[in-house]
């Protein structure tokens, strides 16, 4: 079982396929970054969010201000949402097992965490944490 990957793929540009495990684990969301797979735009969905199997990597857009996680994820890697000052709600299914460090990092908009009923979100943020209302 995979606990844990963060920057092992770095540089392996011709990776071209990605197939993952379907447990929940720490990752990176950089980790593929320079591969045929990460450059490859039919692999992004039209939020210019990256998902392989069930795990959810990154959203390249800074624009988009509310973001739904796609119902089935079951982990969101770190740094997942880089940087994006627009962000400003997000709302994570029931499925989501596994956060992974700094998902939000430099989200100074972000305000409102939306976590369905048994998310790891609604159980985890019950209180302000950080100027974050996490419901």
């Amino acid at each position: 079982t995979i606990h844990y990957i963060s920057s092992a793929f770095t540089n392996c540009p011709n990776i071209e396929e990605i197939i993952l495990p379907d447990n929940k684990f720490e990752m990176h969301s950089g980790m593929f970054s320079d591969s045929v797979f990460y450059k490859n735009s039919n692999n992004w969905d039209s939020d210019s969010a990256l998902y392989i199997n069930n795990q959810f990597f990154e959203c390249k857009s800074t624009t988009v201000t509310e973001y739904t996680v796609k119902d089935g994820t079951i982990s969101i890697a770190s740094i997942a949402f880089r940087e994006n000052s627009q962000l400003t709600n997000i709302t994570i299914p029931a499925s989501v097992q596994h956060i992974s460090n700094r998902a939000f990092d430099y989200c100074p908009s972000l305000s409102t965490i939306y976590g369905e009923s048994g998310s790891i979100s609604s159980q985890r943020y019950t209180r302000t944490v950080d100027g974050y209302r996490y419901r």
